[in-house]
C-alpha cells in the first residue's frame, strides 16, 4: 500500500471515528470540503502542516497516519477504540475508574506527563 493510500485510510477512519463529516473536518482544519474527499479517496496528497493539524485533531501521532506502529502503538484495534472512547467521554471516566479499580493516587502526574509526551508529542501544554 501507498503512503498516500495509508493516510487516506486513517484520515477516513479517524473522520468517522471521531464522528465528523467531511465538511465538519474541513472546517476544523481550514480547507474545503472537497479536499478531505481527495485525501480519503487518495486522489491528492496532503501537506504536512494539514497533516499535523489532522493530528492533533484525532489525538494521534503522525507515524500512525503513516501506518507506522512498531513500539509507539502497542495496543490492538479494540484497545485503541476502548482508549479513544475513554477519552471522548469525560463523564464516564470516574465510573470507569472505579470499575477498574483505578485511583487517582495511584497514578503520579510525573506518569502521566510522560505518557501524553510519548504518545502525544504534537499536543500543546
Amino acid at each position: 500500500m501507498s503512503i498516500r493510500n495509508e493516510i487516506a485510510k486513517n484520515i477516513l477512519f479517524h473522520r468517522k471515528r471521531l464522528g465528523y463529516t467531511q465538511k465538519q473536518l474541513a472546517e476544523l482544519v481550514g480547507v474545503k470540503n472537497t479536499a478531505v474527499s481527495n485525501w480519503e479517496n487518495g486522489e491528492n496528497s496532503i501537506d504536512i502542516e494539514t497533516l499535523l493539524k489532522l493530528c492533533e485533531i484525532f489525538e494521534v501521532n503522525i507515524t500512525e497516519m503513516y501506518g507506522i506502529y512498531g513500539i509507539q502503538n502497542k495496543y490492538s484495534a479494540k484497545e485503541e477504540i476502548v482508549i479513544s472512547a475513554y477519552r471522548n467521554k469525560p463523564e464516564m471516566q470516574a465510573a470507569v475508574d472505579k470499575l477498574l479499580g483505578i485511583e487517582e493516587s495511584d497514578i503520579s502526574d510525573d506518569m502521566i506527563e510522560t505518557v501524553n509526551s510519548v504518545k502525544h508529542p504534537t499536543r500543546k501544554k
